[in-house]
């Protein structure tokens, strides 16, 4: 079946996917000049939008435990103190069951 004939019956039976350009704003998005509260955007708790929350965490930062970037698996490019400080935390609360943290969905679907 060619790519055209299956794009074609997917629209012909409503089921063809398309992404919608919306303005965000908080949680709120535009669609044609109209507001709507955003309930399909996983923050239902507003807590990524907020600028407030985002500022308070940024605060509690200390420079060596920044990172804006996903890094490779532990096992190749080494291990962070933290993750063994958030291990060994969340170890306490879990009543000891072993805890091993992964960087990503990647990164656990693969190990």
């Amino acid at each position: 079946m060619k790519l055209e004939k299956i794009l074609q019956d997917l629209e012909q039976n409503h089921n063809l996917r398309t992404l919608t350009p919306l303005k965000h704003e908080n949680k709120f998005v535009y669609k044609q000049d109209q507001k709507l509260l955003n309930l399909a955007g996983n923050d239902y708790l507003y807590l990524a939008s907020s600028k407030e929350l985002k500022a308070e965490f940024l605060n509690t930062l200390k420079e060596q435990d920044l990172f804006f970037s996903s890094s490779s698996s532990r096992s190749l490019s080494g291990n962070f103190e933290i993750y063994e400080e958030l291990e060994s935390f969340l170890k306490t609360k879990f009543k000891d069951k072993e805890i091993l943290h992964f960087n990503s969905g990647y990164h656990l679907n693969i190990s």
